[in-house]
């Protein structure tokens, strides 16, 4: 049935767009920060539009050192995941490399905000508070 292909072929697509996903997330944990960028990209235009694409994006384009790029995905990462604190806390190291350290503060008292416990965000404003004490 012409339907049944459509259903098909729709589902392979989607198992596609996730696995090129889960790919460019894998080479930006390998360290492969070129590859991971341009099978991110192409799995968010495919239809992977999701936090975790655009997290993973800006954390390779961080490690380029193409910073305005990074905030730029970091904070599409957080429209579509506003309550994830890892995310914010991505955002916040993202956004301390660039240089906007009170952006970054103000993401890091979110991310406390969101899960209190949360010993990376603590930590990382402990040191920008010890910094800001000199």
């Amino acid at each position: 049935d012409h339907r049944d292909l459509h259903l098909s072929i729709r589902r392979q697509r989607q198992m596609c767009i996730r696995d090129s996903m889960r790919l460019g997330e894998l080479l930006y944990r390998q360290g492969e920060y070129n590859q991971a960028v341009e099978l991110l990209n192409r799995s968010i235009h495919l239809g992977a539009d999701t936090a975790d694409a655009h997290r993973y994006l800006g954390l390779a384009l961080t490690a380029l050192g193409r910073l305005e790029d990074a905030v730029v995905a970091l904070e599409q990462a957080v429209a579509r995941a506003p309550g994830d604190a890892d995310i914010h806390y991505s955002f916040a190291y993202v956004l301390q490399r660039a240089g906007r350290q009170s952006d970054s503060t103000r993401e890091l008292r979110r991310v406390l905000e969101l899960n209190p416990g949360h010993e990376l965000a603590e930590r990382a404003l402990a040191v920008g508070n010890a910094s800001n004490e000199r």
